[in-house]
């Protein structure tokens, strides 16, 4: 029971995230299960006969969408960092435009628009999954991909894509545009200078990419926590920009069941951790340089699964041969291999953990 209200606990703060803007339906978690009390959304829209979480039509949409897997982690945001950074460089930006979504968190279009227009790129900084984009005089953008969103190029002639949001008109005819289906992305302009400050990016934890991945500072963070470790791992707190993905492949690299706690991990299980994540977010960026374009697995745009585990369950293990399994964590679906992952921790970790210095009486 115990893990089922670790999960739902989690589950509830992406739902609660879901329904803060649409001020109708209220969640709450009870007994290890997310409640969802039908409320008045401002569409008004409702749907008949069962329902799960109790949420109206329009509210389970945007349900169902958080819960989904495949989202932007770091290796994707980094990947479109540096395409803008190369996109934008010795670039005037001729004009910008902005439709008025959520996206934009209450600025108007127009503040969007004043902001750019003119601006010639300085840098691009990546902070978890947050881009910021520095012009000159101080002008700044900072761009969060979200569930769905990309950045997108289009040369004179081609036509836009389906769903964009934002675009920026450059030289010669090119526009880049930020297309988001779902718009859980967000995008915010203000002085360049003051967007390290915001609070989502001061509470982030090390940067696997700008700070590496410390084993001891993780376990550090690991031992204050009795989360199942694939929770720990996709929290932003404790690492920045870690999901869903990066974090199952990450497990499986190191050999450890993503449901174990994370306190009960030995030194050289959370080391084992360290490099996994290092490893697999090295591979995802080299498959996404043969991409033209970042394409998401579940937009069915990919080419290819480039995963070791990672939405392959029921298929054999890539070491042994095994059928891989699966488990909902935290509100997301966790490939593993029950032989390569075993559940229990290892006789020679608990002894070799039960003699170590920091382990206690």
């Amino acid at each position: 029971m115990a893990s089922k209200e670790t999960a739902a606990a989690s589950t509830e703060g992406v739902v609660r995230a879901v329904l803060r803007e649409r001020r109708g339906c209220r969640v709450r978690a009870k007994a290890g299960k997310i409640m969802v009390s039908q409320g008045s959304c401002a569409d008004g829209r409702r749907q008949r006969g069962s329902r799960p979480f109790g949420a109206c039509s329009g509210c389970l949409w945007l349900l169902r969408s958080a819960r989904e897997d495949d989202v932007p982690e770091l290796p994707e945001v980094e990947h479109t960092a540096r395409a803008l950074a190369h996109w934008l460089t010795g670039q005037r930006i001729e004009g910008a435009e902005a439709d008025p979504t959520r996206m934009l968190r209450g600025q108007s279009p127009r503040a969007f628009a004043r902001m750019l227009k003119g601006r010639t790129l300085d840098r691009v900084e990546r902070r978890g999954k947050a881009m910021l984009l520095t012009f000159d005089a101080d002008a700044g953008l900072l761009s969060h991909l979200g569930m769905t969103g990309r950045w997108l190029r289009r040369l004179p002639g081609e036509p836009p894509p389906r769903h964009s949001r934002a675009r920026i008109y450059l030289p010669q005819g090119v526009v880049l545009h930020n297309d988001d289906p779902r718009m859980f992305g967000r995008l915010l302009v203000a002085p360049a200078s003051t967007l390290p400050a915001l609070p989502d990016l001061l509470a982030l934890g090390p940067d696997p990419l700008r700070d590496g991945v410390d084993a001891s500072a993780l376990g550090q963070a690991f031992a204050r926590t009795t989360r199942p470790v694939k929770v720990a791992l996709m929290d932003p707190t404790v690492i920045a920009g870690v999901g869903n993905i990066q974090a199952t492949e990450a497990l499986f690299r190191a050999g450890v069941h993503p449901a174990r706690p994370a306190h009960g991990l030995a030194p050289d299980e959370v080391a084992a951790v360290a490099a996994g994540i290092e490893a697999s977010i090295t591979h995802t960026l080299a498959s996404l340089a043969a991409q033209p374009e970042v394409a998401y697995l579940g937009s069915g745009l990919a080419p290819e699964n480039p995963f070791l585990v990672y939405d392959r369950a029921g298929t054999p293990c890539p070491r042994c041969s095994t059928t891989l399994d699966k488990m909902t964590l935290g509100g997301r679906t966790s490939a593993y291999c029950p032989r390569c992952q075993p559940r229990c921790q290892p006789r020679r970790a608990r002894r070799r953990r039960a003699t170590s210095p920091s382990a206690g009486p």
